[in-house]
């Protein structure tokens, strides 16, 4: 049998093959060194890489199998745990105990029932299913001309002038047919036709599956940096902005991280487009201030610092940047503010006048407390204290300057 073949008979036949287990991702691709044939993750949060392999296990398909595992456990950030099985037809005794030496597990096919005749059979069937009916390929069509990958029941009772129940049915259907996929309750992607049988994956946009997650939001830290070109930094997170308290939500490889703010500091967001789809954004201005209110969800005091030197030297709004700092109904970011762009300054890095310097001392009231630079749960509480802005510095200057250095 063709790995291929099996690897989709596996995943479509979860529950049956691996009971208790969910399907994370195919062909995940790791350290850019090793694609995963199956990610699956147990009921009790453990991720489990499957490995299938054609014909016989030798000796030397034993070798590169252990790369692939000696891969896995150095992951950065580390997995806390994991599990490694090779999934294979047959296997010499020498080859199943090098592998079960290294902790690696090796299954048989045969061992959990499965055969060439019942693959090809699974396959033939899945194939007939994903024929399409003609109310199905109309709203396809339909879906593909509005250009935006965003399907829900309420935009498939206006098109087809169905009741409810009927376009939901419609949309599980196609999920099933791998047409759609699921993000949450009444809410899909649109899998492009073109992306054919055998790689009908969706278009990967962490914003355009964000937007559906909670209402309403805004994307906003390290995500919003990304967006205006303000970092290049890689972040694993997409950060949204809400007012309402939720739980950090994974869909495939993309973690979600919900930031409840207060409604004082709930605007400046903007909308925007991802793949045709709306969205909606911190504004430029709102993006910087956001950094300085909580840097590590930016990255860190020194992104921080890299980010206000970047969307200064860009041209954001300097007027709208005091008025959102005022508006902010936070002394420690118009502090942070004032000394970011001091030392910015004086470095010779951004070109502002003392007006700006002047004018973000005028909304810091008489008597404001000191304040940190950097979050005292990551750096402390030691360093000592800069004067005209009342921050003590538990972050040095060389830190808060080694991104700009560095670049």
């Amino acid at each position: 049998m063709r790995e291929a073949e099996v690897q989709r008979y596996v995943s479509e036949n979860m529950e049956n093959v691996f009971p208790g287990m969910s399907l994370i991702g195919t062909e995940e691709l790791l350290l850019e060194r090793y694609r995963a044939d199956l990610h699956l993750r147990d009921d009790e949060g453990v991720d489990v890489f499957i490995e299938i392999v054609s014909g016989k296990i030798t000796e030397r398909k034993a070798g590169q199998i252990l790369n692939y595992y000696s891969i896995l456990a150095n992951l950065d950030p580390p997995l806390k745990e994991f599990r490694f099985i090779v999934l294979g037809e047959d296997i010499s005794e020498n080859a199943e105990n090098i592998l079960e030496s290294f902790g690696v597990e090796v299954m048989l096919l045969r061992g959990l029932s499965i055969d060439e005749q019942k693959v090809r059979r699974h396959l033939r069937r899945k194939d007939l299913e994903n024929v399409l009916t003609a109310v199905e390929s109309d709203l396809l069509s339909h879906i593909k001309a509005c250009k935006c990958s965003l399907v829900d029941s309420k935009k498939v009772q206006d098109y087809l002038n169905i009741e409810a129940g009927y376009a939901s049915k419609i949309l599980e259907r196609l999920d099933q047919k791998g047409y759609l996929e699921r993000i949450i309750r009444g809410k899909y992607l649109f899998i492009p036709l073109e992306y054919g049988y055998e790689e009908r994956y969706p278009p990967m946009n962490s914003l355009v599956v964000g937007s559906v997650l909670t209402a309403p939001y805004y994307f906003g830290y390290q995500t919003a940096n990304n967006y205006h070109g303000f970092t290049s930094q890689f972040s694993p997170k997409t950060y949204v902005c809400t007012v309402k308290p939720r739980r950090s939500f994974r869909w495939r490889n993309t973690s979600y991280k919900f930031v409840t703010l207060v409604d004082d500091k709930f605007f400046g967001f903007t909308k925007a487009e991802a793949d045709g789809c709306e969205i909606y954004v911190a504004e430029p201005e709102k993006a910087v201030l956001d950094s300085l209110d909580k840097p590590d969800y930016c990255g860190g005091v020194s992104q921080a610092v890299y980010v206000v030197s970047n969307a200064l030297s860009s041209g954001v709004d300097g007027d709208k940047l005091l008025s959102y700092a005022g508006r902010m109904g936070s002394n420690s970011v118009l502090q942070r503010l004032g000394y970011v762009v001091e030392l910015l300054s004086g470095r010779g890095l951004i070109q502002v006048g003392e007006d700006f310097l002047d004018s973000i001392t005028g909304l810091i009231p008489e008597g404001a407390s000191y304040t940190y630079l950097g979050p005292v749960g990551t750096h402390g509480r030691k360093g000592p204290v800069e004067g005209r802005w009342k921050i003590i510095m538990n972050v040095d200057e060389a830190t808060a300057l080694s991104e700009l250095e560095v670049k």
